[in-house]
């Protein structure tokens, strides 16, 4: 050492989200070993400071709610590091050019474009959060008279949602490119204060809040969702007599996403509902929301979509709470209330309709299989706590027979979705719906034996192909699956692993996981759900996701199971065999 300070080389790491590099380096000391856990100096070359970097910044916490827990750790899910995580920060991309000026911001495609944006916005987005009045806003698009920083926000969720040939249109060669385009404009117009009225800021905000890039980054959903919570809190929203129309459906958009998005995470609720007397959402609150050509029957069906995940947020609220505290025991005489009310709910919203949504037209109805999705996903989360009372020895002691029901019926309404190939366009909470069951029914494949195990196997593959689906729509890569695979052992992994993966991965990628088969043939299969494998640790497992087969069958029968091996599982030369995965703990499931 020389003087006060010790040297350091420096190490530059890519950007969160926008793909440039950051100004701060990462230093490493030369002279002396630093002990794992503690502190060392990161310098800003541009402030000639430095501040203190923590091994624990790539890392991120997901509380209890978050169901990978039970995935990494099934023997006691409420183990690990107090939830900590470590994620890879996302690659940079050719797309992600930085920083975008006012002047670029400005930019707009042409009207035949925007039209398109528009049209694939209002048809997949609208009915789920209607924020905008419908009408008032093709009028005003009419006469280009839409404030920029609303107009952009709108054809970033359009490019989510638009057909691939108005991405060809606009020049992008990906979903991902087109939407970091948009979402870079938004971005730059909110940052340079461009627009004035408030009520458009808190529209753009809560949009802003669908844009799903670096799990790292510190500008993510929830970031601008609170943002959006602060300013419409600050006009007095969430008060009795202050909302109004469109008002009240940006709050409750607001408000549902953030109860949504706690959840995912595990994260505190941020609005408290004891500070709010909103009124709940009424069907004259939806006087000027849809064009007058839209259906009465489809306003019925959306209404009440709307009005339901309203009242289920504050629900999903209190189970939050009640279920999942932070350090303290759970009163067992709440959840009977808490059932009950969601017993209520069904009968409001979901009336007669049949639960096990195996047949009937109107199970098919895309809004009612999102509700009905929303409604089992909460059966899960009020169940799937670490509480002894909720344990059923009859299910391997996993969890209530409350979840496994609940969890088999998210998956034949995943199955039911995929046949009628809109799911990929379903909102973003299903992806945490899906990936919850995905979870429970990974627990079956440790715990069940026979047909049962054999369900499992095949209700997790459709879980995974619905997965593909939204991830097409939301995100290249879904890092809580890359967690999930980290998570999962080798053998759980090959009952999972899809047919066609090898000539999909790059070249690097084939060659790490030849040294890797060369390694495990020697080396005892582990037991299940162990720790992660290197493969998953270097975030190369969703790399086969979007090009997954999709000929699902319609129905788990006899012979369709027995077809699983050949068609899904192994495939001769396939990468399960690079893998070395291991097929003999399955031996006697019945579909190897």
């Amino acid at each position: 050492m020389r003087g006060k300070h010790r040297r350091v080389t420096a190490h530059t790491r890519p950007a969160a989200s926008d793909g440039q590099l950051r100004p701060e380096v990462e230093a490493v000391t030369q002279d002396e070993e630093v002990p794992a856990g503690s502190g060392i100096d990161r310098i800003n070359p541009g402030s000639g400071t430095s501040v203190v970097a923590f091994e624990d910044e790539d890392e991120i916490f997901l509380g209890e709610s978050n169901a990978l827990r039970y995935v990494q750790n099934a023997s006691n899910p409420s183990s690990g590091r107090h939830g900590r995580h470590r994620v890879d920060a996302e690659p940079s991309h050719q797309w992600s050019c930085g920083p975008v000026n006012c002047e670029a911001a400005l930019k707009f495609p042409s009207r035949h474009l925007q039209e398109a944006l528009l049209t694939a916005y209002f048809r997949w987005f609208h009915y789920s959060f209607p924020i905008v009045d419908e009408p008032d806003i093709w009028k005003r698009w009419q006469t280009n008279a839409i404030p920029a920083l609303l107009l952009q926000s709108l054809l970033f969720i359009g490019a989510t949602h638009c057909e691939d040939s108005v991405l060809e249109k606009l020049g992008h060669k990906s979903r991902q490119e087109a939407k970091h385009a948009f979402f870079s404009r938004v971005k730059t117009l909110y940052d340079n204060d461009f627009e004035s009225s408030k009520l458009v800021i808190g529209q753009s905000l809560f949009l802003m809040s669908f844009w799903r890039g670096d799990p790292l980054a510190e500008k993510d959903s929830r970031h601008w969702i609170g943002a959006a919570i602060a300013l419409l809190q600050k006009m007095g929203f969430h008060r009795t007599g202050h909302a109004q129309g469109v008002r009240k459906r940006l709050w409750w958009a607001v408000y549902i996403r953030e109860r949504q998005n706690a959840a995912t995470l595990g994260l505190p609720n941020r609005i408290r509902d004891e500070d709010c007397d909103v009124e709940s959402l009424r069907r004259e609150d939806f006087a000027l929301a849809f064009m007058p050509t839209f259906a009465a029957e489809n306003v019925d069906v959306v209404i009440n979509f709307n009005m339901g995940m309203a009242r289920m947020a504050t629900l999903l609220g209190e189970v939050l709470q009640t279920c999942y505290p932070p350090s303290r025991t759970v009163d067992a005489s709440e959840h009977p209330d808490l059932h009950a009310k969601l017993l209520r709910w069904r009968a409001d919203h979901l009336g007669t309709m049949p639960i096990s949504v195996a047949d009937g037209a109107a199970c098919r109805n895309f809004y009612v299989n999102m509700l009905l999705m929303a409604y089992h996903n909460l059966r899960i989360l009020m169940f799937q706590s670490d509480r002894p009372e909720l344990r059923n020895e009859q299910n391997g002691g996993m969890c209530s027979s409350h979840v496994v029901d609940a969890s088999t019926a998210i998956c034949r309404i995943v199955e039911d979705m995929l046949s009628s190939k809109d799911i990929g366009h379903c909102q973003i909470h299903v992806i945490t719906n899906i990936f919850n069951t995905l979870c429970i029914q990974t627990l079956g494949l440790r715990t069940w034996t026979g047909e049962r195990r054999t369900l499992a196997v095949y209700r997790a593959k459709i879980c995974l192909l619905g997965l593909r689906e939204l991830q097409k729509t939301w995100d290249v890569t879904n890092w809580v699956l890359r967690l999930y695979f980290r998570y999962l052992d080798d053998g759980t992994a090959a009952r999972l692993a899809m047919e066609g993966a090898e000539e999909d991965l790059p070249p690097s990628t084939r060659q790490s996981q030849e040294q890797h088969h060369h390694e495990q043939s020697v080396q005892q299969p582990e037991p299940l759900l162990s720790s992660a494998t290197q493969q998953y640790d270097n975030g190369q497992a969703m790399e086969f996701m979007p090009n997954m087969p999709f000929p699902m069958p319609n129905g788990p029968d006899a012979s369709l199971l027995a077809e699983l091996g050949d068609g899904f599982v192994f495939n001769g030369n396939g990468i399960l065999e690079d893998h070395v995965w291991h097929p003999d703990l399955f031996a006697g499931v019945g579909v190897v």
